[in-house]
């Protein structure tokens, strides 16, 4: 019925996770424990590998880090990718994808209109651990998105079996451990499938996430492969005039970023060179220009 992919950087998942799918699936499953302890695996070929090993029709990419709120929510899984044309669902995503590199709806004012997300984040205060409800999904039904939150999502695993146009995690074109979720999005809309953002499965997810420089190359790796496919817009409404302004904001904030991210390198050049640890470098390295001069 429902097979459990989870890619870990442990040998092993927490019995506390096993006990918690095994009292809310609900239905009869498989859990699929990819171990990459030893990093021999990138997220696409982690879960590519879990794809090849499933036996059921529906498949569930999930963290490891996740607890279930929702009893039976494979039930729910089910019945909602039984549907012709859907092609993947998930608890979070967005609504609108910009032609724009690494920024986001997110630096909008109205940042809540481009999003819906379901979602208990987990979170430390003071060393305690918190969590907090992150609910506007604004329908008790399935809302269209463009993209969704790798933290959890399912697909038909008929999706990957096609003869013609079949979907896969691209580990040619990218490595490491971002942007999967963005990019098998947009597999499914070439094939004119639906992404869809379900209202009625929460999950309690304990860590928060991490943008670095591999985020940043995964992204631009993104672009480079899907940015005639965009600006998309899914389960929103938007004129021309809307988009525009849109992409115009983002790209004034691109470039904005841009600037001070220059800015920020050129202070921290000037701080190193005015360090000791340059000086000394510097006079290390004297002995052997003067030796090079003489060779050449």
């Amino acid at each position: 019925m429902l097979s459990v992919i989870i890619c870990s950087r442990s040998s092993t998942i927490s019995q506390k996770l096993k006990n918690n799918i095994e009292e809310t699936i609900g239905v009869e499953y498989e859990i699929i424990f990819i171990d990459n302890s030893m990093n021999n695996y990138s997220i696409f070929s982690a879960y590519n590998e879990g794809v090849k090993r499933a036996q059921y029709a529906y498949l569930c990419f999930m963290h490891e880090d996740i607890l279930y709120h929702t009893p039976n929510w494979g039930e729910k899984v089910i019945e909602y990718l039984s549907a012709e044309n859907v092609g993947i669902i998930g608890i979070g995503g967005s609504h609108y994808l910009s032609k724009i590199p690494l920024v986001s709806c997110w630096d909008l004012p109205n940042k809540d209109r481009f999003y819906s997300l379901n979602l208990l984040q987990g979170y430390t205060e003071n060393k305690n651990y918190k969590t907090q409800l992150h609910y506007n999904v604004s329908s008790n039904i399935p809302i269209y998105g463009v993209t969704l939150d790798g933290v959890w999502f399912c697909i038909k695993k008929s999706l990957f079996e096609a003869t013609d146009h079949r979907i896969k995690f691209d580990d040619v074109t990218y490595n490491g451990f971002h942007l999967y979720d963005f990019d098998i999005c947009m597999q499914i809309h070439e094939l004119n499938l639906q992404v869809q953002i379900v209202p009625d499965i929460l999950i309690e997810h304990k860590s928060e996430g991490s943008f670095n420089q591999e985020w940043i190359k995964a992204t631009l790796t993104f672009y480079g492969k899907w940015r005639e496919k965009l600006p998309l817009f899914r389960g929103i409404q938007l004129s021309y005039q809307e988009i525009e302004s849109i992409e115009s904001t983002l790209m004034d904030l691109y470039i904005r970023r841009s600037h001070e991210t220059q800015d920020q390198l050129q202070k921290e050049l000037q701080s190193i060179r005015k360090s000791k640890n340059y000086r000394l470098g510097k006079l290390l390295l004297k002995p052997l220009r003067w030796i090079k001069s003489l060779q050449s």
